[in-house]
């Protein structure tokens, strides 16, 4: 069974392991502090966000992303998934 929704502390090392994969994908390197200021954002859940796929109850996936204003119409949400 697959069932979305959000992070928890718990998943704070395992969140951490996919969005290194993501970044190694994309032949990026981040400062290890990054990750703790992205989790510590994602955890206040105000300016960005995150939501995470299980499988059988095991993050699977994660998906980032934050809402801002748009010139034409209502706030849009862009996203980067992992």
């Amino acid at each position: 069974m697959i069932a979305i929704g959000p992070l928890e502390p718990a998943d704070r090392a395992r969140w951490q392991e996919l969005f290194e994969g993501y970044n190694t994908f994309y032949e990026r390197t981040l400062p290890a502090e990054t990750y703790d200021e992205k989790w510590e954002a994602f955890q206040a859940n105000k300016n960005i966000h995150a939501l995470c796929a299980r499988v059988d109850g095991t993050l699977a996936g994660i998906t980032h992303f934050f809402k801002h204003p748009s010139t034409s119409g209502p706030e849009v949400c862009c996203r980067s998934a992992g």
